[in-house]
């Protein structure tokens, strides 16, 4: 039998590579493992996003089925009986009337559409006199809409 004899500089050189060789064995052996376990976790992170999501759209479906529609703000449509005002006394009687009017019917805000009573809501500030820059102001409800959006136009006669 025959060996192999190799000069010390060709030793040191075969004994590098053969640790080169062992430690990128053990390297892959060791992030193949991690591949494998993080690859196995996306998996069930996938599934579990899939379920929650088809939770998720279930549950909005049977929100909008049994909760109906409810009043999320006021809006109103304000005209005035008597035509001698400015353009300015205008704008600024509406933003005064017009928050006036919220503040009546702000307890409705949230509640359910089909749980108001359209007969009653007109009679809050139907007929009902406001004092705005010490001057007062009649109100009458010509249109009560009831929506997500309460929507009421109204005139505005001086007194």
């Amino acid at each position: 039998m025959k060996y192999l004899v190799l000069n010390r500089k060709s030793q040191f050189f075969a004994v590098f590579i053969l640790g080169f060789m062992l430690g990128t064995i053990v390297c892959t052996l060791r992030i193949g493992n991690n591949i494998d376990r993080l690859n196995q976790l996306n998996n069930e992170l996938k599934l579990e996003l899939d379920n929650t999501l088809t939770e998720l759209s279930e549950l909005k479906a049977k929100r909008l089925e049994y909760q109906g529609y409810n009043v999320t703000k006021i809006e109103t449509e304000i005209s005035f009986l008597a035509e001698n005002l400015t353009a300015a006394e205008t704008e600024k009687l509406k933003v005064s009337i017009a928050k006036e009017v919220t503040k009546h019917y702000k307890s409705l805000v949230g509640s359910k559409v089909n749980s108001l009573n359209p007969t009653l809501l007109p009679k809050l500030i139907d007929g009902r006199l406001f004092k705005i820059d010490e001057k007062y102001y009649k109100i009458f409800v010509k249109t009560l809409v009831i929506s997500e959006t309460l929507f009421l136009s109204i005139e505005v006669a001086p007194q």
